[in-house]
């Protein structure tokens, strides 16, 4: 980034309706003892989402870790849980709460 340049990201909604998360960047320029700007604006919506797929992901990849536990020692529940600090029924109820992401609109 160039120095005296900023960066923002706002979320903003377009005429149609859609939400988008915008990156707006400025840099000020001096031309001829005037003081003007260089305004960029980037749709970063797609990354933004992407992002929160996989930290959804990752969250759901360790509830799956969990649930192996109690496959390994499905004779031993009570161990089960000793080992993972969480009761299998909450373990379950994370796991079908979401099974599928939800569409997002564009």
């Amino acid at each position: 980034m160039v120095a005296g340049s900023e960066a923002r990201v706002r979320t903003m909604r377009r005429r149609d309706g859609v939400w988008l998360d915008l990156e707006v960047g400025r840099t000020p320029l001096d031309i001829e003892g005037r003081r003007q700007f260089v305004v960029v604006v980037r749709d970063v919506t797609a990354g933004h989402r992407a992002a929160e797929e996989r930290e959804r992901l990752l969250a759901r990849s360790a509830l799956l870790a969990e649930a192996s536990l109690y496959v390994a020692r499905a004779e031993d529940p009570q161990l089960a849980r000793r080992e993972t600090g969480i009761a299998l029924d909450r373990l379950l109820s994370g796991l079908v709460r979401n099974p599928r992401p939800t569409p997002q609109p564009l």
